[in-house]
């Protein structure tokens, strides 16, 4: 693992120790969990693209762990915030966690458990 890659992993484990909701906690914490990129990513934009993503999952019933309090938490961050935003994928899910950037609080994840591949008959 590079350094990077190390201090966005201490980041998301210090976070998931203390502000994540369990269910987010547990996807986060599986041993094979990996961070697989990080940007920053403006606050405003971020807000638009997921709050898109909301009413999209609405509509098609799509269960995205964590998207309705991400959406929340975005709507109120101070106009021109920067966050820092961590790619997340494991055997079983894969998304992203966001912070206020550089250093700042968690705001938020959105998580999606992974359908199992069809075995072949």
């Amino acid at each position: 693992m590079t350094f990077a890659r190390q201090t966005a992993w201490s980041r998301i484990d210090g976070a998931v120790k203390s502000a994540v909701p369990p269910a987010i906690r547990d996807l986060l914490c599986e041993p094979e969990t990996m961070v697989v990129g990080d940007i920053n990513v403006s606050g405003i934009e971020t807000l638009r693209l997921w709050r898109t993503r909301l009413k999209n999952s609405l509509r098609s019933d799509a269960d995205i762990h964590g998207l309705s309090a991400l959406v929340d938490r975005l709507e109120r961050l101070p106009p021109g915030a920067v966050l820092r935003q961590y790619g997340v994928e494991s055997a079983r899910s894969t998304g992203v966690v966001f912070f206020i950037a550089p250093d700042g609080p968690f705001i938020g994840a959105a998580l999606v458990q992974s359908v199992p591949a069809i075995e072949a008959v």
